[in-house]
């Protein structure tokens, strides 16, 4: 069932902003009022250089606060770039088979090594413009789930990905190129609940046929992506199809 007009005019009145838009944004009262279960109090980002990262503009982070200035959610979202594979790999398996002219570029390639001076450089075949969610927490603190039932609203993590977050990466695109979202799950439980909510809710996915380059914060994380182009037709879904589901619509 379709997301009412009560429901909108709840979420219409929840305040998104960058951190940096609002200077009350970085008050010791709302940033220590922040708690999430998956992150270690010292690594929280909200805590420790959001405020800097935002205002250099490093990485955008965004606040969603309730009708009374408290805080709800974060979530950040920063440039990035994804590529199918490595020539390497490619040359290394032509070579294997003897098949040198199946890959009629590997000349070219071993002469750009050469005369390449920074050799922290990957050579993929093809690259691809991404935006990454490199954040996307909800306030323990916060009475989420009486919130949610005053509002008669469904899971609000769900929500607040198609109503804040995906009309961002949306406006984003209109003045870059990008192609992909994506991000990294910390998820280190046997069932992969993680994993399972991003796939399912969110519409993310494992994907080996495109890589990025993972940073130390995110060792042991999983990488999941998904394409730019149909999110606006996943998010209409969402509100008019799937926001008030059921147990006879499951």
């Amino acid at each position: 069932m379709r997301i009412n007009e009560e429901q909108r005019r709840v979420l219409d009145s929840l305040k998104v902003e960058r951190i940096s838009d609002d200077d009350t944004n970085v008050n010791i009262r709302l940033i220590d009022l922040f708690e999430n279960c998956r992150v270690n109090q010292k690594d929280c980002a909200l805590r420790n250089k959001a405020s800097q990262d935002d205002e250099a503009g490093i990485t955008a982070y965004y606040l969603i606060k309730d009708t009374d200035g408290n805080l709800m959610f974060y979530f950040s979202l920063k440039c990035g770039m994804l590529y199918d594979r490595t020539v390497y790999a490619k040359i290394q398996k032509s070579q294997e088979k003897k098949d040198f002219i199946g890959w009629a570029h590997e000349k070219k390639v071993i002469e750009d090594i050469n005369i390449e001076s920074n050799r922290l450089i990957i050579r993929g075949e093809h690259t691809y413009p991404a935006i990454e969610l490199a954040h996307f927490f909800r306030n323990d603190n916060y009475e989420i789930e009486k919130w949610r039932k005053a509002y008669n609203m469904p899971q609000i993590g769900i929500i607040v990905f198609w109503y804040f977050v995906v009309p961002k990466v949306l406006e984003a695109r209109k003045y870059v190129g990008c192609q992909y979202l994506y991000l990294f799950a910390a998820d280190d439980s046997d069932d992969k609940k993680l994993i399972n909510y991003y796939a399912d809710k969110l519409k993310f996915r494992t994907n080996n046929e495109v890589g990025t380059v993972k940073p130390v914060y995110d060792f042991t994380c999983e990488f999941m992506c998904q394409e730019i182009e149909p999110l606006e037709g996943k998010r209409l879904k969402f509100f008019n199809e799937e926001f008030n589901l059921t147990s006879d619509d499951v």
